[in-house]
């Protein structure tokens, strides 16, 4: 009896109706949507804009420098601490090349270089991994030229090629 009087009431009662009926199924949609279209509109702006990172070592690789500056990079003078401008958010990625990157470059080995960013901040997560494509293209591109060099194709090492089609419209991403 208790529970069939209050819900008359509560229905009596616009704003109660207005909150429960209106507000919620249809208003927190429309807000999810805002905010992701506002995330999506931030991803690709940054993905567009020149990528200013510090390099530690760059007389090291002066062409693999200026192969990621084509590509968008903006090289900037390292910091002397490179974990700790990352960690106070000076710097969203550095970029670090070790001391004998030319040695075993000249020799054709693999060489590593180390990205320092902080995965729990977005800008520096999405940095790094900006900086990480353009030096998996550098590398592609690189090991192409060394098999050219050596006489072999370049398609041997990539037996197999996803071809992606995308039908979405650039207004539809």
């Amino acid at each position: 009896t208790v529970f069939c009087k209050e819900v008359r009431e509560n229905l009596r009662d616009r704003r109660t109706v207005l909150n429960a009926l209106v507000r919620g199924p249809f208003l927190l949609p429309v807000l999810f949507l805002i905010m992701f279209n506002l995330q999506i509109r931030a991803a690709l702006q940054n993905a567009e804009k020149p990528l200013p990172v510090p390099v530690v070592g760059a007389a090291q690789a002066p062409h693999l420098v200026a192969a990621l500056t084509q590509m968008g990079m903006v090289p900037k003078p390292a910091p002397k601490d490179p974990a700790g401008a990352v960690q106070a958010q000076r710097s969203d990625v550095v970029l670090v090349i070790p001391p004998d990157y030319a040695a075993h470059w000249n020799r054709g080995e693999t060489v590593g270089v180390r990205l320092i960013y902080d995965s729990s901040h977005r800008a520096s997560d999405q940095s790094a991994d900006r900086l990480r494509d353009m030096i998996d293209r550098y590398a592609r591109l690189t090991g192409a030229q060394r098999m050219i060099a050596r006489g072999m194709s370049p398609a041997v090492a990539s037996p197999l090629v996803a071809e992606d089609r995308d039908q979405a419209t650039p207004r539809a991403r």
